[in-house]
């Protein structure tokens, strides 16, 4: 059985009230369970009391059995639960025929966890149910990841592909308008597309070549300032403001 650890209160208490994963243990000190903000009564025998000093101690070993490197636990509260089933493309592709309106995120080779995460938290803001990503090259979902998307992780199905240039054509078969955002690009959007999917590529390298010769659709934003460039997720935001408004 695969399980994800899980920290940061807001996304424990997400992770625990989702009917699709199931709770294996709740690792927390006595003064964290009121400012979790849920009954944890129902948990009673998935659920140890702990030092705060415990707590670090265990989770430290936790992080180490997983192979991710050990950063204090805020909250003195931790959560080990069941992997989530990812979504397979096909779900994805299947219910942009049968949908009228539809909106999917697609990160393009982002590999950093906190732009990844901060990127999440916007989809569920934006209600974007979707973020496509590469099965390679991806980032992880480690614990810092789960607590930087803050419970989006529960709400945005994560949808990894083997190729994201295929899907994107699949996507374009199917009605889909699909925007890739490059800095050099000069392409305007399709006003008022009810069915429409954001690519955004990564810091270092922006759109890969494959997804690049993909696309129909290049946009960047103009700057109006001496910075000319964007950290990922706050471009992110900036596109789905813009496109999901």
């Amino acid at each position: 059985m695969e399980t994800d650890l899980i920290i940061g209160h807001h996304s424990i208490r997400e992770a625990i009230q989702n009917t699709r994963r199931e709770v294996v243990k709740l690792i927390c000190t006595r003064d964290a369970i009121g400012k979790m903000g849920f009954d944890t009564r129902p948990l009673q025998d998935k659920m140890e009391i702990v030092s705060s000093h415990a707590v670090q101690e265990m989770a430290k070993k936790e992080y180490a059995q997983r192979g991710f490197t050990f950063t204090r636990v805020p909250g003195q509260a931790y959560l080990i639960a069941t992997q989530l089933e990812p979504l397979q493309a096909k779900n994805v592709l299947d219910q942009c025929v049968k949908d009228e309106k539809i909106r999917i995120f697609c990160l393009d080779q982002v590999s950093d966890v906190n732009n990844a995460a901060a990127i999440l938290r916007t989809a569920a803001f934006y209600n974007c149910p979707y973020v496509i990503i590469s099965q390679k090259g991806s980032f992880s979902l480690s614990p810092s990841f789960f607590r930087i998307a803050s419970g989006a992780a529960e709400v945005v199905r994560l949808v990894p592909v083997p190729s994201l240039s295929r899907f994107i054509g699949q996507l374009d078969d199917r009605g889909v308008d699909c925007v890739g955002f490059s800095e050099h690009a000069e392409g305007d959007c399709p006003e008022g597309s009810s069915k429409i999917c954001l690519i955004m590529g990564s810091e270092e390298k922006g759109l890969s070549h494959a997804v690049m010769h993909r696309l129909k659709t290049l946009v960047s934003f103009k700057s109006q300032g001496r910075i000319k460039s964007l950290n990922v997720s706050v471009a992110s935001a900036i596109a789905m403001d813009r496109f999901f408004s």
